[in-house]
């Protein structure tokens, strides 16, 4: 693409050399300019209607823009054109006339790909193919810059779908058939797993190369088109639905394990990749990446979510397991990619950029490749299940264990609702249900706790016998084991399908789900009470928790069409974050802000804290499109750079 410069002269002749083989008609066009810019007066009238124009260039160009779009986009030209005639064509900031051109030359074979005149504020006519910025008029050193509305960037010509026109072209051109715009997209682009809600995207993208990702982020910086990146759609809080608009950009297809250095216990992946899928590649090395959240979710979306899971008892969570990064940003149009760290396992230089994304929810920047930590896979492991009579004696239990510094691989609490649900709606082993029943048998409302015991064979006997004697200060007893590690996979798997099994419990009621985190000395105050909240509103709500680390997470099930319960289960939610809050916890352990927790992101942190946070996303995010609505809330500040219709939703 050129940018022609240097005065009239040059500006008609490389006019003439462009476009005259193309066009008699604009041959004669190129006349009028040339002898209008010599004058610098008022233009000689050009033709008043664009259908002549607009046919030359779909004829050239093969565009595939419809019979209404080019009625549309005509009817913008005409108006725009008369308007600025009326008004002698002058420049909205100097009162001046003036006028510039630019031009592109083809995209092979001698076509004309995209021509524009610039006529004060005015492009004439629409680009078809690529968008050609003109050099801006100049503005003379006692002026300021033009002064630009908020409403300018939605004033564009948009199409159908709310994009801007020259945004849905150029992507059709670049992108081709990765970019689509079907209204029947698979559901984990268009929803999550949240009890939230959210129109679908204007269009999807799907990416298979960190390249074609920043051929994205440079389209929607350009034109001001929000972006929300898409892994695996397992979110719980709302943080891949679109619910500013704009496009959803498909992850998924970035999945390469691109090294594994065994010598160094490190890999480099794609963010695509599912961790089940990674364990299995590092299965065979002896090793393993021990962050373990629900079943499919993608490492950019664990890191994106700031994610945990049963193992982060001992290995913490995927905050402790990262090395570096790459990222996308739109700090410019240029959208260039940060590298956060090299693959040192520590370092002290400057500020640490790979915990600024971790946890960023794609509102920083889209995260292309990861560096991660590695562990060696445990000489043996077991599995014990133990019972207690109450949830409170369970936390309790789990509470001591840490104390006491017996170093559990897992230490996971099922209450009595969610254990019976896996014994009658679990599609497991026989022996699964079996050792669950052994746990619930003794008691009226019980509580389990699964222990996973690793390291080697004497290592694991002495945990256990601490165990035992710290069980009894609290009416707990090891009531089962697995058998073999068969037995001990299957019944870990029970307990990641423990959503879906709550699910099936009822399968006719929404689930609302959420998850707060405490300080072990309060986490059996904060979850008794949480159990017996929900056992006097009436609602079916099994709790799960990671009893190791303070974090549990609530399942309430109620009927969506029945406005007392869900405004039951809603006020139940609000409940369980202002306790948790009350007792120095946090409103999420582990899935994240999103949409869901945003209100509570001041009552936590502050309103300091906010503040900075908004200054860091301006920093990274000017036109405020990466996942907007996330976290942060969204005002009409944000939005002012915006190509895109405003939704038709609220994004607040």
């Amino acid at each position: 693409m050129r940018i022609l410069r240097g005065g009239a002269a040059a500006a008609a002749a490389a006019w003439r050399e462009v476009v005259a083989p193309q066009s008699q008609s604009l041959q004669s066009l190129s006349r009028a300019l040339s002898s209008t810019v010599k004058r610098r007066a008022a233009p000689q009238p050009l033709p008043a209607s664009t259908s002549a124009v607009r046919a030359l260039f779909d004829a050239t160009t093969g565009s595939s823009h419809s019979k209404q779009q080019q009625q549309q986009q005509q009817q913008h030209s005409r108006k725009s054109f008369w308007r600025q005639s009326s008004a002698g064509f002058r420049s909205s900031s100097t009162g001046q006339p003036w006028f510039r051109l630019g031009a592109m030359t083809a995209i092979g074979g001698g076509a004309i790909a995209s021509v524009v005149l610039l006529i004060g504020d005015v492009v004439f006519p629409q680009p078809m193919r690529r968008v050609v910025h003109a050099v801006p008029p100049a503005t003379p050193s006692h002026a300021g810059p033009p002064a630009k509305s908020s409403q300018d960037a939605n004033a564009r010509p948009r199409c159908s779908s709310g994009l801007p026109l020259d945004f849905v072209t150029e992507a059709k051109l670049l992108l081709g058939d990765a970019i689509s715009f079907d209204d029947s997209e698979p559901g984990s682009l268009v929803h999550d797993l949240s009890f939230h809600s959210a129109p679908p995207p204007a269009a999807v993208v799907r990416v298979v190369s960190a390249e074609q990702a920043r051929t994205v982020v440079r389209l929607c910086v350009q034109y001001g088109v929000p972006i929300t990146p898409v892994g695996a759609g397992t979110s719980l809080e709302g943080h891949t639905l679109a619910s500013c608009g704009g496009i959803a950009l498909d992850m998924s297809g970035l999945n390469r394990v691109l090294s594994v250095r065994v010598e160094d216990m490190d890999c480099t992946v794609e963010p695509g990749v599912t961790w089940e899928d990674l364990n299995h590649t590092l299965r065979p090395l002896g090793l393993f990446f021990p962050p373990d959240p629900g079943p499919g979710a993608t490492i950019g979306g664990m890191i994106s979510t700031r994610c945990s899971g049963p193992n982060a008892a001992r290995y913490g969570t995927i905050r402790d397991n990262v090395i570096s990064l790459e990222a996308i940003v739109a700090t410019s149009d240029d959208a260039p990619v940060v590298c956060t760290g090299q693959r040192a396992r520590k370092s002290s230089m400057g500020y640490d950029l790979t915990r600024l994304f971790i946890g960023a929810e794609g509102t920083l920047g889209v995260v292309t490749q990861a560096t991660l930590k590695l562990q060696r896979l445990p000489a043996e492991i077991r599995v014990g299940i133990c019972s207690f009579p109450s949830i409170r004696d369970a936390a309790a239990a789990s509470q001591a264990f840490t104390a006491a510094g017996i170093q559990l691989n897992r230490c996971e609490m099922l209450d009595d609702t969610m254990v019976h649900g896996l014994i009658t709606h679990h599609s497991g082993s026989a022996a699964v249900g079996s050792l669950l029943k052994k746990g619930i048998e003794n008691f009226a409302t019980p509580a389990v706790l699964l222990l996973e015991y690793a390291g080697s064979s004497a290592t694991i006997d002495e945990q256990q016998r601490r165990v035992r004697d710290l069980l009894s200060h609290h009416s707990g007893r090891e009531v089962a084991a697995a058998r073999d590690p068969a037995e001990s996979q299957q019944l870990w798997q029970a307990r990641k399908d423990c959503l879906l099994v709550a699910q099936a419990m009822d399968p006719n009621r929404s689930a609302l789900i959420t998850d707060v985190c405490v300080p072990l000395s309060r986490f059996p105050e904060v979850i008794g009470d949480t159990k017996a909240e929900i056992a006097a509103a009436g609602l079916l709500g099994p709790i799960v928790a990671h009893a190791g680390d303070g974090n549990f997470h609530v399942l309430l099930m109620f009927d969506s069409e029945n406005a007392q319960e869900k405004a039951a289960a809603e006020r139940i939610k609000e409940s369980i974050v202002m306790r948790a809050l009350a007792a120095d916890g946090t409103a999420s352990g582990e899935h994240g802000c999103g949409i869901g927790k945003r209100p509570y992101l001041a009552p936590e942190l502050g309103p300091e804290a906010v503040a900075i946070m908004r200054s860091i996303k301006r920093s990274l995010d000017p036109k405020w499109i990466m996942n907007p609505g996330k976290i942060l809330t969204v005002d009409e500040a944000n939005t002012a750079a915006w190509g895109c219709a405003p939704p038709t939703h609220s994004c607040q």
